[in-house]
């Protein structure tokens, strides 16, 4: 008996656990720190699994006024639409909230995974820097309110 690796261009995917083959690949690479996920030749996003003390190093609170950074950022409402260069994507008429990514990427470059207009890959948000923003602006607001309260009681 042998013992070794079988490499393989892609993995066929399926709906659910006994729908039936779609026409397109995946595949998952892992980059040392996070698991991206291609279709066909799109990387259509990277998984941050990564949140544990462990793994991090230079850890510091935030300082930057997050309240005026989120009063830049732009809430949109969208549809997924086809892409002749992302033919991976179908057009679907759900009305969906979010961000353009490279919009976002202006105000809180850690939120944005990839670059604007990249051939190859779909620019994605990374939550945990936008969730990290917002919190801390609930927090100043709260320091402003309280402070509020205290002198006009």
């Amino acid at each position: 008996s042998s013992v070794g690796f079988v490499a393989a261009n892609g993995y066929a995917s399926r709906s659910g656990y006994s729908g039936s083959f779609s026409g397109n690949l995946f595949n998952i690479y892992w980059t040392g720190t996070a698991a991206q996920l291609w279709i066909d030749t799109t990387n259509v996003g990277t998984i941050y699994l990564v949140s544990d003390y462990r793994v991090k190093k230079n850890v510091q609170t935030q300082t930057l006024t997050a309240l005026d950074r989120i009063a830049k950022i732009r809430p949109i409402t969208y549809q997924i639409t086809e892409n002749e260069h992302f033919k991976i994507f179908k057009t679907d008429d759900t009305v969906r909230e979010g961000f353009i990514a490279h919009e976002l990427a202006e105000i809180i470059p850690s939120a944005v995974d990839g670059e604007k207009d990249d051939p190859n890959k779909v620019q994605n948000l990374k939550l945990d820097a936008l969730c990290s923003v917002l919190v801390k602006a609930i927090q100043e607001l709260k320091a402003e309110f309280d402070e509020y309260k205290a002198t006009h009681p």
